[in-house]
């Protein structure tokens, strides 16, 4: 390939903001691109000392002769033999290692709400409560005698060292009890020590008392426990009903660390009426989507609890979504609804790993950090790096992360800002590995008694016979149910039933759909490239035009090569939706 730039290379202290180096005329085995730079020089006298005796942190820049730039990050200097130093160089991705997220971002599980006792608060009894298993529950046992000193509480508390603690809760509740009992949803410190009370409920009446329900959705400073309480408000007295029969409980409820992104509108144009399929026209529907649960009138009271309750949006248009009621609702209700975003907790993440490091170099700019519109429900981190957060979230949504050349992080769909090359081959490498062929699959999964529990092998009979071996493995999936997890095997044995071909390319000259020439490094991960010639043996179609998944230039010659990308396992996108209520339902959807 013809060579169309020159480079230059210096080192930079980020922290002085100061050139340690201009290594321009000394540098060779110069190989660059978007992931890494590897250069070599031939040390001065002092140079092994400056680079390998506890050196900063240092970036290389590396600049193009028409004035683009790329920045790296300093990771390895070595002393090699005839006082060669060499510079191994990283992406500043690389940077997304250097912090760890402790977090929980949003829950709905029930089992992180747990009985608290006596011995984190002096006048809790947990000895005389029953708890529910299926959501969280308070219920008084039967002839235990009760007053304000033996209250029942559950508690769900934000992870020890969290980043962010929780800031909004949302759930339908419903008290039972005669006069004199109180239930409370109410915010501590990580000591117990009280903060603010969000629900306050008295009952009323005699024998079991009175039920009240209603539903709530209220945000608040940043809270490290949330607990819900139940106690006798009275002199101590025996509780000679049944157990079951008074309580306190609340179901879909969530908690969350943000109500940056919560749903929080009001209706307009008609009053609504109990029943099914009512139209709703809210003034707003930024971040409503099919399948979310939003909160009519939140209340903090019992009283407000007669117009409360908690409704799924079934459909929706760009003005309106439609819902089933329970109870009558006027003009001007309140909607709200916690919704969390991929792009909240990037942007969190960004921001963090500046405040840590304000000179690592990446930037503050987010407009490449796209938000995909899905609610991320469920997302708790502990002790995980940056990468893993972004990891995570681009498997489920099927975007792809970075840093560009810049230092701006991106977090995009997939092919977004892709272009289209075409380019002729000097040199093309197939291989078609057998260690990757897997004909024989089973998938291993815990029954429903928690035992483990394994499926058949499945054989593709005839990869066995095209290639004349079978070669097994075995699937871990994450589930109780035996069809999802058949579903399973079948993805993962049709992702590797045969031993797919993969070429690395040498490209002789690189074009635009236009003719246009261009130098090898403007390629990047996502871009598509069509070899123009081809041979017929290599006709496969993903072969002949394929998205690239890396690149590298030797900047002193021009030449480089391109690896295509490999398509994505099926069974990864599927393993990362599996539910145990059936097939994954595209109901998180916020756009």
């Amino acid at each position: 390939m013809m060579k169309i730039y020159d480079y230059a290379i210096s080192l930079l202290n980020p922290a002085t903001n100061t050139m340690v180096a201009n290594l321009s005329k000394r540098a060779f085995d110069i190989d660059v691109s978007i992931d890494a730079l590897t250069f070599r020089i031939r040390a001065l006298a002092d140079e092994p000392a400056v680079y390998l005796d506890n050196p900063p942190a240092l970036h290389a820049i590396v600049r193009r002769s028409d004035g683009k730039r790329f920045i790296y990050r300093l990771n390895t200097p070595a002393l090699e033999a005839n006082n060669i130093l060499s510079f191994e160089c990283f992406n500043l991705i690389a940077c997304l290692d250097d912090d760890e997220a402790c977090v929980e971002w949003s829950t709905m599980d029930d089992s992180k709400w747990l009985p608290v006792g006596k011995e984190r608060v002096s006048n809790r009894a947990e000895e005389l409560h029953e708890f529910g298993s299926e959501y969280p529950a308070i219920y008084p046992k039967k002839n235990e005698k009760f007053s304000v000193s033996f209250i029942g509480s559950k508690a769900i508390q934000s992870p020890s060292g969290a980043t962010r603690k929780q800031r909004i809760i949302q759930c339908d509740f419903e008290f039972r009890a005669p006069t004199n009992w109180t239930g409370v949803l109410q915010r501590s410190d990580a000591s117990f020590g009280f903060i603010a009370r969000i629900l306050t409920i008295t009952g009323s009446g005699a024998g079991a008392g009175t039920i009240v329900n209603g539903a709530l959705c209220e945000a608040f400073t940043d809270t490290d426990i949330i607990s819900m309480d139940m106690w006798y408000d009275a002199a101590l007295a025996l509780y000679a009903g049944e157990t079951g029969d008074v309580y306190f409980r609340i179901k879909n409820w969530r908690v969350a660390a943000s109500s940056a992104n919560m749903v929080n509108t009001v209706t307009i144009t008609a009053a609504i009426t109990a029943g099914a399929n009512r139209t709703v026209t809210p003034a707003s529907m930024a971040n409503i989507y099919v399948g979310q649960r939003l909160v009519f009138e939140s209340t903090t009271s019992a009283s407000g609890a007669v117009n409360s309750e908690s409704v799924v949006v079934k459909s929706k248009t760009a003005t309106t979504f439609v819902a089933d009621f329970t109870k009558n609702h006027a003009i001007g209700s309140t909607v709200k609804g916690i919704v969390i975003t991929d792009k909240e907790i990037i942007e969190d993440a960004l921001a963090n790993l500046r405040t840590l490091n304000p000179n690592c170099g990446l930037s503050a700019a987010k407009m490449l950090i796209v938000n995909s519109g899905e609610d991320q429900e469920e997302r708790t981190w502990i002790n995980e790096s940056y990468r893993k957060v972004l990891d995570d979230l681009a498997v489920d949504t099927d975007y792809v992360y970075g840093v560009d050349r810049e230092g701006r992080v991106y977090y995009r769909p997939r092919g977004t800002y892709a272009r289209a090359w075409a380019s002729r081959r000097t040199r093309i490498t197939m291989k078609r590995p057998l260690d990757k062929l897997y004909n024989s699959v089973r998938a291993a999964y815990q029954n429903a008694k928690g035992v483990l529990a394994q499926t058949a092998y499945s054989v593709n009979s005839v990869s066995a016979l095209l290639y004349g071996i079978v070669r097994r493995k075995t699937v871990k999936v994450d589930t109780t149910n035996a069809t999802l997890a058949a579903n399973a095997r079948t993805f993962a044995l049709n992702d590797s039933k045969n031993r797919n071909a993969q070429i690395d390319v040498v490209p002789q000259r690189l074009t635009d759909m236009s003719g246009g020439v261009y130098p090898l490094d403007e390629i990047e991960p996502g871009d598509t490239i069509t070899i123009t010639d081809l041979p017929a043996s290599f006709g496969e179609a993903n072969l002949r035009k394929f998205v690239v998944a890396e690149q590298s230039i030797n900047a002193t010659s021009g030449q480089g090569s391109i690896t295509p990308q490999e398509p994505i396992p099926t069974i990864e996108s599927y393993l990362a939706n599996l539910t145990d209520i059936g097939a994954a339902q595209d109901t998180r959807r916020v756009r």
